[in-house]
C-alpha cells in the first residue's frame, strides 16, 4: 500500500475509535541539528500539549507485517495510557508561572545548526550554543525518568512578565534539585581522563558547561585549566592543559568523533577553555584574541568606516557584521552608552542608527533609531 494511502486509512480509523473529542493533526517535527521527521498528534482541545506518533515508525511496522488494525490498535493503547496515567497540563496553567516555574528546564543546542528549530522559541545566546527553555508539562513530573516538554516562546514569556535572568535562574534551581553531574574517569591512550555526566539521566551533560559552581570544583580538584571537549549533548570531556595536545589536534579530534555520531547527538566543532567561559569570554583563548583586542579591532575598522563613509558622501551604510562587532562598536559609540551584552541580538538580527557628520567630529556617537527584528525571532 502506498504510503499516503496508509496515513489516510490509518487517521481515517483512529478517528472512528477515538471519537470526535480527538483531533488527529499531521506535521513535520523539528528536531535538533536540522533533523526532522513526519509525525502526528492527538490532541483534545482542553489539553495544550499532545504526544507526537512517528509516521516512519507506523509505515515501517506494516511494511514488516503488521496489520493496519493492529498498529491503530497499539497507538490507541499507548495513546490512553499515556493520558490515563499521566495527563498534561492545561493551557491556563502553562500561563501561570508562579504554577509552573518549579517545572522549568533547559536544554542546549548549536547556535548556527539550529536557525529553523529555534524559531519562535525564546532562547539565550551562550558560546556558539543556545540555552533554550521548557516547561514539563506532565502533571506527575516528579520522579519521572525523563522530561515531557513544551518549549517556552516569545509569547509565553510576555504573558508570563519575567526576564532572562529570572527564568534562568529558576531553571538552574531546578536542574540542581534534579540532577547529579559527576565526572566519571575513562581511560584514553593510557591517560585517565573525566566525562561530566547527569547520573540521573535526566538531562543534558552538555549542561554542565553553564554550572560555573560546577566547572570552579573541577579546576580545584584537578588543580589546573582545562579544555571541554563536547562529546555529544550527553557528555562533555574534560582534558587537563597538562594532558592536551594542540587546539588544532583537538579539534581534529571531535570533527572526527562527530562524523561517526548521530546527526541530532552533535553538540558543537568547538574545543571550549575553562579559563575563558570563567573570564565570561574576556581573557584570550589559546592561540587567540583577548576581548579587549577584539573591541579595540571593531572600534578602529568602524572608525575608518564612518571615515570613508563621510569623504565618499554616502547617505546610507550597511554593516553585515557577527554580534560580537555589533556589540563592541555599540558599546563604545551608543549614545546611551550601556554595556557590551545589553546590545546582544539574535542571528539576523540588529540595528538601525544615525550619526550626525558635525556631533561625529565632535564626540563619535551613534544614535538608535530602530532595532531590527525577523518576526517571530
Amino acid at each position: 500500500m502506498d504510503k499516503n494511502i496508509f496515513i489516510e486509512k490509518l487517521f481515517d480509523l483512529l478517528r472512528e475509535k477515538l471519537g470526535e473529542e480527538v483531533t488527529i493533526t499531521q506535521r513535520t517535527i523539528e528536531k535538533s541539528n536540522g533533523i526532522s521527521y513526519e509525525g502526528f498528534t492527538i490532541e483534545k482541545k482542553t489539553e495544550y500539549i499532545a504526544p507526537v506518533v512517528s509516521i516512519d515508525n507506523c509505515y515501517d511496522d506494516y511494511s514488516s507485517g503488521s496489520s493496519l488494525d493492529e498498529i491503530m490498535k497499539e497507538i490507541v493503547h499507548q495513546y490512553e495510557e499515556a493520558t490515563r496515567n499521566n495527563p498534561f497540563l492545561s493551557a491556563q496553567d502553562i500561563q501561570n508561572y508562579e504554577k509552573i516555574k518549579d517545572r522549568l528546564y533547559m536544554q542546549v543546542v548549536n547556535q548556527e545548526w539550529n536557525k529553523k528549530y529555534l524559531e519562535h522559541k525564546y532562547y539565550v545566546p551562550f558560546l556558539d550554543l543556545a540555552i533554550v527553555f521548557y516547561v514539563d508539562v506532565q502533571k506527575k513530573h516528579n520522579g519521572i525518568s525523563q522530561h515531557g516538554g513544551a518549549a517556552v516562546t516569545e509569547e509565553l514569556m510576555n504573558i508570563w512578565e519575567i526576564d532572562a535572568d529570572t527564568i534562568r535562574e529558576q531553571a538552574l534551581k531546578n536542574l540542581r534539585r534534579e540532577s547529579l553531574f559527576q565526572l566519571v574517569p575513562i581511560k584514553n591512550d593510557g591517560d585517565s581522563l573525566l566525562t561530566f555526566c547527569d547520573i540521573h539521566n535526566k538531562n543534558q551533560g552538555a549542561l554542565a558547561l553553564i554550572q560555573k559552581e560546577l566547572l570552579n570544583d573541577t579546576k580545584d580538584l584537578l588543580k589546573e585549566s582545562f579544555y571541554i571537549f563536547p562529546v555529544s549533548l550527553y557528555d562533555l570531556m574534560i582534558v587537563p592543559v597538562s594532558l592536551a595536545d594542540t587546539v588544532e589536534e583537538m579539534k581534529r579530534q571531535l570533527l572526527e568523533s562527530n562524523d561517526e555520531l548521530p546527526e541530532e547527538y552533535i553538540l558543537s566543532n568547538n574545543i571550549y577553555y575553562q579559563k575563558w567561559i570563567d573570564s565570561n569570554g574576556k581573557l584570550p583563548f589559546p592561540n587567540g584574541e583577548s576581548h579587549e583586542k577584539f573591541k579595540k579591532r571593531c572600534i578602529e575598522a568602524f572608525e575608518e568606516i564612518i571615515k570613508e563613509a563621510i569623504n565618499l558622501k554616502e547617505k546610507n551604510i550597511a554593516l553585515v557584521v557577527h554580534g560580537g562587532t555589533i556589540m563592541a562598536i555599540l558599546e563604545k559609540f551608543e549614545v546611551s552608552r550601556k554595556s557590551f551584552y545589553d546590545y546582544q541580538v539574535k542571528n539576523g538580527c540588529g540595528f538601525i542608527g544615525e550619526i550626525d557628520e558635525e556631533k561625529w567630529n565632535l564626540e563619535k556617537k551613534i544614535k538608535i533609531v530602530k532595532e531590527i527584528k525577523i518576526p517571530d525571532a
